[in-house]
């Protein structure tokens, strides 16, 4: 999850554990502020990369707060008006509203004006560098309360009209967006119902390697498999996979700045960089990284963060008028001596069919990993 609303990053994110053979293709493309990984089986490479590219630096001109001309930085720089957006913008900001209401607020694209408040990246390399926790935190890495206060209250839901018959929106009192986590799943979803439309049997499509959306089945007939990184160790360190079905779609929400427990394990909580919405002070963190399994990745992506925040109990899953579950995903919450869980289970019970040890791997299944946003990949 990145390097975008609420906060946790891209990193941990999981791997992907792919066998090329067959008819299956692969490119990579910078997209995003992160790189873009399309597996693909069937179909032709060029018409569906040539469109894939297109359709991802189309979210990216809408939806990223980088670009002067995007609906988002129209939005954020509007004072308050009502800002004509893309239909696609429209439907975008309604999900984000209804996002967080199911994850109690730990979700939260609205927490722009708090998370600039804060510097973890200064900090840390305060740190680094000897400046110690006391000369790092007396700085202006730290907001004071009355900065807080004030800017709290901008992170509303309250604070983002949409008006989706008209196609527009508008912030209020000087609050600000950042979509880029539910860019990405978005994209995700698109980007492999655009391939599926263009002849693919079977697609991965990853943004980030943090969030995927799978099509179809392996060219051997087995699901899809996604490596869930171990936050605690390298990145070439991975704890088992998960089995990704046909048209779902998986997010992974992390603290990556583990590194700030070896560096001062006395001030780790004060400079974690996960802050919490509902607060605006770094968030009290059992989990490491918290990766959800569900129908569509733009709630895979608010429920990944809302877990890693706020705990399963965070989250409200609506209910359809029988009193079920509307949706139902599968979580995997990697913590630091919790060990990994599956569905708020000790996976050691193997309670859910979706998750497997490392151990369970034979030689025989070919991969390829993507590790991280900087990492490259290739077939073994």
């Amino acid at each position: 999850m990145t390097s975008s609303t609420s906060s946790p990053t891209d990193s941990p994110g999981p791997e992907l554990l792919v066998d090329l053979r067959d008819s299956s293709w692969r490119m990579s493309f910078p997209a995003m502020g992160t790189r873009v990984d399309l597996i693909v089986e069937g179909g032709s490479a060029k018409q569906m990369t040539e469109a894939v590219c297109e359709l991802v630096a189309r979210h990216e001109r809408l939806w990223s707060r980088f670009s002067a001309h995007s609906d988002v930085t129209r939005l954020n720089t509007a004072c308050g008006q009502w800002v004509d957006v893309d239909p696609a913008t429209c439907a975008l900001l309604a999900r984000v509203k209804d996002l967080i209401d199911v994850t109690s607020g730990c979700f939260n694209p609205l927490i722009e004006p708090v998370r600039q408040l804060w510097d973890p990246a200064g900090a840390l390399a305060a740190l680094v560098a000897g400046a110690g926790a006391a000369t790092s935190t007396e700085s202006a890495t730290t907001p004071g309360s009355d900065a807080l206060a004030e800017m709290l209250p901008l992170c509303s839901p309250g604070m983002l009209d949409v008006d989706p018959a008209a196609s527009r929106a508008r912030l209020k009192g000087g609050a600000r967006i950042d979509l880029g986590a539910i860019a990405k799943g978005a994209s995700a979803d698109q980007a492999r119902d655009l391939c599926a439309r263009l002849g693919a049997r079977a697609a991965l499509v990853s943004i980030g390697t943090s969030s995927i959306a799978a099509l179809g089945r392996r060219s051997d007939g087995t699901p899809w498999r996604v490596g869930i990184r171990d936050p605690r160790s390298s990145e070439s360190s991975w704890l088992g996979y998960v089995e990704l079905p046909d048209r779902m779609s998986l997010s992974t929400s992390g603290d990556n700045l583990g590194a700030l427990v070896d560096v001062a394990p006395d001030h780790a909580q004060r400079f974690n960089h996960v802050i919490d919405p509902r607060s605006g002070m770094p968030a009290r963190i059992l989990a490491r990284s918290a990766t959800v399994i569900c129908a569509d990745g733009m709630t895979a992506e608010a429920l990944s963060t809302g877990m890693l925040i706020g705990g399963r109990q965070a989250v409200v899953l609506p209910h359809t008028a029988d009193g079920d579950v509307a949706a139902s995903p599968s979580s995997i919450i990697v913590g630091g001596e919790q060990g990994v869980m599956a569905g708020g289970i000790r996976v050691d019970a193997r309670p859910a069919q979706i998750w497997h040890p490392r151990q369970e791997l034979s030689e025989s299944d070919g991969g390829a990993g993507v590790s991280g946003q900087n990492s490259s990949t290739s077939p073994t």
